[in-house]
């Protein structure tokens, strides 16, 4: 089940990063309004402005990595998968 979650939101990332790609300049475009529009704002540009620059492949590699830890967290090896379930459904009634 692990495996199948991860690899499920691998694939997910991929096809995004595809579609990027295919829409690369008009998304540039768009990156760029608004991180203008964020520097000019006068709460927000300071907080943007702190924020550090992580590059591609780390940010695939942390944003994979906290996934994956949520993962384990939530389906431990060996736990039953009715624990699971129950588990899962009791955090999602309580948001």
């Amino acid at each position: 089940m692990l495996s199948a979650a991860a690899a499920s939101v691998v694939i997910g990332y991929a096809a995004t990063e595809e579609v990027q790609r295919e829409r690369a300049g008009e998304l540039d475009a768009q990156r760029r309004g608004a991180e203008e529009a964020l520097l000019a704002d006068a709460h927000l540009g300071e907080a943007h402005r702190a924020l550090p620059t992580i590059a591609p492949d780390e940010y695939v590699r942390l944003w994979l990595g906290a996934a994956i830890r949520g993962f384990v967290e939530a389906a431990p090896p060996g736990r039953p998968l009715d624990e699971i379930r129950a588990a899962l459904r009791a955090a999602g009634e309580g948001q």
